[in-house]
């Protein structure tokens, strides 16, 4: 690139004239060293600024003879670049470009990075655990902090020794990475606390945070801790730390809230301990339906790993394109819940609870402090249906798209716990040794299945693939048949506990109900902000061809969050970048004028595009 070239981006006047003069520096005038400085300092530009490509393209003109330090930065930097667009065998390749002669400091960041892509992408924890074993003090304090906690998380997670686990946490210590030191102490904490049932014990351990720890893990660690009183029933202190926590956990800490003000009187307190049941089931429910993209059948690929959504061509080209007049693309949105298509939304549990004819529906007033956001995906990548329905570009039928998502943008590589299922907080620093990769990550938030109920005859059924999904993805020597026939077992199974577990629910919310004491209406309200997620991911069978996923995201409207065109739209921006995370894009029918301009928005991705298997014909 030259400097006109550089003129044509968006970059600042200071900028400009920084890599004007640095231009000028070649390999021999005045040498190499010179030069790689040069790259470098062009490239972190290049990236501040989010011209990543052309970033990566000057950090791959420094060579090993220039400098050795130069050279590992360089790569490691590319390969971290490469991993945020889930290209990971080409990180993994950088990566390995680095000698620990070339720098220690490089050396041991590229195998922390190794490390995270093999165990949390490529399920190859042994590998990772020996790369991470290997990273010393001595090298890089942040960098063996980091190491100890995912090591743990190993232990934890897939051997299920929280022995050796907490041994690794222990390691940790507060001057060697502050954010570690926190997620140590809150992961400690939690072992105590829900594997060996050390209530007491677990709380001097959180009383160990630093004073400095970042919001969300502070956040985290007020609602353990109202959990953690809740459990030894000293409801006024777990109370105190539940309002604490409802500025980033709301629906939770509000039904926490609530709980314990009635478990505190005499008069409620049969009230309150039904209304802790209930409470039992709606998390056990909104757990055993979230997505669990790694599920695996006779060791083969993760047979839940994408989900679809349809839109426009002109919502596609917003979400894609950092060539237009805005700083970068749009924001994925969440959408209130008021704008859905289904006049029965939020209506099918309550008339399943309540046998369907022998209570009217209540409308309850709009509650602003828990007001639900959603996301609509669904495991039908290509569906003629909803192409008509959803995949619209100026209100014509099928001349849309189908976004098909990666696992990366419903999920860390980590599972999370029920409260962050329906919300999380922000913290990426992007740093070589961030937190990134781990439960304090940009905010993502949880795909769970939807359920489909005929409230009349109680008809169960949760949202899954279908059997033609299996034909079209798996060619006949793998099997498709085969591996259908072994997915309907899970998911027969996935259904027969939710079809137990609803029907608790269901006596629980009944027994509840006898237990009402004083304001009827008040008490019904308490009831509906326990229930308020499955009214959102429980439709009625008439929709149940869709097999929806939705993202919920329940906060209160005062959240800054939260965002307004009047009259128009309310709704939450989900702040992860939607090209980085797309696997496939689908066209639908009468959409095929956009292939080239499509393959021109992901020509510096893999995502592959692909016109729509479904035979349709336009009639107008």
């Amino acid at each position: 690139m030259n400097i006109d070239d550089f003129k044509k981006l968006k970059l600042s006047n200071t900028d400009i004239e920084e890599i004007e003069g640095l231009l000028q520096v070649t390999r021999e005038n005045p040498s190499g060293e010179i030069y790689a400085k040069a790259q470098t300092v062009i490239g972190g530009l290049l990236l501040k600024n989010k011209y990543n490509q052309e970033a990566i393209n000057y950090l791959n003109s420094i060579k090993l003879a220039d400098s050795e330090e130069l050279y590992a930065k360089a790569k490691f930097n590319i390969g971290l670049e490469y991993k945020k667009k889930n290209l990971y065998q080409q990180a993994i390749e950088n990566f390995e470009e680095i000698n620990q002669k070339y720098s220690e400091l490089y050396f041991s960041a590229a195998s922390y990075q190794k490390g995270i892509i093999l165990n949390y992408i490529y399920n190859n924890f042994e590998d990772a655990l020996k790369l991470w074993n290997n990273i010393k003090i001595e090298d890089t304090k942040e960098g063996f902090a980091a190491a100890q906690y995912h090591i743990a998380k190993v232990y934890e997670t897939k051997k299920d020794n929280y022995i050796r686990a907490l041994e690794y946490l222990n390691k940790i210590n507060k001057d060697d990475s502050l954010d570690f030191y926190n997620l140590a102490i809150l992961n400690i904490a939690n072992i105590k606390a829900y594997k060996f049932n050390e209530y007491k014990e677990a709380i001097i351990v959180l009383s160990n945070l630093s004073e400095k720890t970042e919001d969300d893990i502070r956040i985290k660690a007020d609602y353990l801790l109202g959990k953690l009183y809740f459990e030894l029933e000293k409801y006024e202190e777990a109370e105190k730390y539940f309002q604490l926590s409802k500025k980033g956990i709301p629906y939770e800490s509000l039904c926490f809230i609530s709980i314990c003000r009635l478990l505190m009187n005499e008069d409620t307190l049969s009230f309150g301990v039904k209304l802790t049941e209930l409470f039992c089931y709606t998390r056990d429910i909104i757990t055993l339906l979230k997505i669990e993209f790694d599920t695996k059948v006779n060791n083969l690929k993760s047979l839940e790993r994408k989900l679809a959504h349809y839109t426009s061509t002109d919502i596609c080209n917003k979400l894609m394109n950092d060539s237009l007049e805005e700083t970068s693309p749009s924001s994925f949105r969440l959408n209130t819940i008021s704008n859905v298509n289904d006049p029965s939304e939020g209506q099918v549990l309550r008339r399943y609870l309540s046998n369907y004819d022998q209570e009217s529906p209540y409308n309850l007033k709009l509650d602003d402090n828990l007001h639900a956001f959603i996301g609509c995906f669904t495991f039908n990548h290509d569906s003629l249906n909803q192409f008509r329905l959803y995949g619209k570009t100026d209100d014509k039928e099928a001349s849309g798209l189908s976004l098909v998502f990666s696992k990366r943008f419903f999920q860390t590589e980590e599972d999370l716990s029920y409260e962050e299922i329906l919300s999380s907080q922000i913290n990426n620093k992007g740093e070589s040794f961030s937190t990134e990769n781990i439960d304090s990550e940009t905010s993502r938030f949880k795909a769970i299945r939807c359920i489909y109920i005929d409230p009349k005859s109680g008809f169960v059924q949760i949202a899954h693939r279908s059997r033609i999904t299996f034909y079209r993805e798996f060619e006949e020597k793998d099997s498709p048949e085969q591996k259908w026939v072994d997915y309907k077992k899970i998911i027969d199974d996935k259904n027969d506990k939710i079809s137990k577990l609803l029907e608790s629910l269901k006596k629980c919310y009944k027994n509840t109900k006898k237990n009402f004491r004083g304001d009827y209406i008040e008490n019904l309200e308490l009831v509906e902000e326990i229930l308020l997620p499955l009214n959102y991911i429980i439709k009625h069978s008439a929709f149940q061809e869709e097999q929806e996923c939705r993202m919920i995201y329940i906060t209160s409207l005062k959240d800054p969050k939260v965002q307004m065109s009047f009259g128009k739209f309310l709704y939450v921006n989900y702040e992860i970048n939607v090209k980085d995370n797309l696997d496939k894009i689908y066209i639908a029918p009468a959409a095929g004028q956009f292939q080239p301009y499509l393959a021109k928005l992901l020509c510096d991705t893999e995502v592959k595009i692909e016109l729509s298997n479904n035979p349709y014909r336009q009639t107008s």
